[in-house]
């Protein structure tokens, strides 16, 4: 069964670029659609408000998904439809949404391993498994020269 809607969560990791990488590859083999899913917690907006850059911090995280988003379809045809969200909530809360309407979570990872147990990627894909929500794909970028991300899924 080929995937029709696929959810990434971007930030402004290498991880999460890996993921976004994945996800455009995936969509424009399959057909699908992909929902790129930028978190914005409170605590980060409370120090953007802070610091009186509300507006530029909202603006940054707009311009990383565009920019990212960019990078990932240099050279994909065809280009799947790709859809963008600013949530103002938690990385789990956001995906959680967000994994309502997806037929896959797709979530980087810093480690080799991707689910390693003190990873913030393995903390995520256990919450939002617990949750019920569907296959949580976990892309992990080597920290050494391997070509390629690694590809972990959890249950």
């Amino acid at each position: 069964m080929a995937r029709q809607r696929i959810v990434v969560g971007l930030d402004a990791s290498a991880a999460a670029r890996d993921a976004l990488w994945w996800a455009v590859r995936e969509a424009a083999r399959t057909g699908a659609r992909v929902l790129v899913v930028t978190a914005w917690p409170a605590a980060d907006r409370a120090l953007a408000r802070d610091r009186d850059g509300l507006f530029e911090a909202r603006l940054d995280l707009h311009r990383m998904q565009r920019d990212r988003i960019a990078e990932a379809v240099a050279g994909v045809s065809p280009r799947p439809p790709i859809a963008r969200e600013l949530v103002l909530a938690d990385p789990v809360t956001a995906l959680s949404h967000a994994a309502a309407i997806a037929d896959v979570v797709v979530i980087g990872s810093d480690t080799a391993t991707g689910l390693r147990g003190d990873s913030v990627a393995a903390a995520l894909a256990h919450q939002l498994a617990r949750r019920g929500h569907p296959a949580v794909l976990v892309v992990a970028t080597a920290k050494v020269a391997e070509p390629g991300p690694v590809l972990t899924t959890a249950a």
